[in-house]
């Protein structure tokens, strides 16, 4: 089938899935798109949907969302056993606040612009991962187009998800959960191997899994990932001080954290695992998810995309 379907998540943004969805359907009917839609009811229900309509014969989706909502589609597409991931064909139309996935492939934040992109049709493939995790003692899964956190990452991540179930939204709500997060925050243990072999066993603050550079609405974590060739990019920041945090932050937007090599270890890898402090939890492309153990494995050019020429 070559008509679209379009997957809307209208909580996505403050609700702009919602408001923003005439301005939208019009765009996709100006540049003479194809297409259907559905709305997300619920959390994970874009996994269901697009696993729903596969089924039914559709070939290329289009999600209308954040990066939470290309994560379900990408799911759905990766747990359905109808055709291969690399039969389906994704684009994505920004209406969350972060579009950190966009950032490094290529996908504009504007709306024309985005639905430009699927007006052309240019084609890229890239890599997936997939983290294990475990929740109430059962070993879990879940892939991921982006990154992975754990440590003050996923701590940051709980506390903005909370804030955006309230109805607050914009990077203002990620910085000060960054902020009030470093407050109460201390140092984890966690014992790192990366590509089966130890690489790091003590105290450390943070750590991030990508195939993509950017996660948070902006940082900078991975700024050497490249999204097809077949490697996750891991930032291990070890123990420090608040002081040493506050002291780098700019590190964290400006591309330099693998040059603070006093606390920060960067890796490439096919795969990792992870034996964390139980009160560690991860974060997948902005959503929470389970506890320690952690694994994780590279999937190379798995996803087929859309992105600006």
């Amino acid at each position: 089938m070559d008509r679209w379907l379009l997957i809307v998540n209208p909580h996505s943004g403050r609700e702009s899935g919602k408001r923003d969805f005439p301005v939208i359907f019009n765009m996709l009917k100006k540049h003479k798109i194809s297409f259907d839609y559905v709305f997300t009811e619920r959390k994970r229900h874009a996994i269901e949907l697009a696993k729903e309509y596969i089924r039914k014969g559709y070939r290329n989706i289009i999600s209308a969302g954040g990066d939470g909502t290309a994560n379900e589609v990408v799911n759905g597409i990766f747990t359905q056993e109808v055709v291969p991931s690399t039969d389906i064909l994704v684009a994505q139309i920004p209406v969350g606040t972060g579009n950190d996935w966009g950032r490094t492939v290529g996908i504009p934040r504007s709306y024309e612009q985005a639905i430009e992109v699927i007006a052309e049709g240019n084609e890229f493939v890239q890599d997936v991962g997939l983290a294990t995790y475990f929740e109430n003692g059962n070993q879990c899964s879940r892939y991921f187009i982006n990154s992975a956190g754990l440590g003050f990452d996923s701590v940051v991540n709980e506390r903005t998800n909370k804030l955006k179930d309230l109805g607050k939204g914009g990077k203002g709500v990620y910085f000060s959960s960054l902020l009030f997060s470093l407050i109460s925050y201390k140092n984890k243990d966690g014992k790192f191997e990366i590509d089966n072999e130890l690489s790091f066993n003590g105290r450390f603050f943070s750590a991030c899994i990508g195939i993509g550079r950017y996660n948070g609405g902006g940082l900078n974590q991975l700024p050497k990932a490249e999204p097809a060739d077949g490697l996750f990019d891991v930032t291990l920041i070890k123990k420090v001080t608040k002081a040493q945090v506050i002291a780098n932050a700019k590190r964290l937007f400006n591309g330099t954290l693998l040059e603070y090599k006093k606390v920060v270890n960067g890796y490439k890898c096919t795969n990792a695992s992870i034996i964390a402090d139980p009160s560690i939890f991860l974060e997948a492309d902005g959503e929470t998810l389970g506890v320690s153990p952690f694994t994780f494995e590279i999937i190379p050019k798995s996803l087929r995309i859309l992105i600006k020429k």
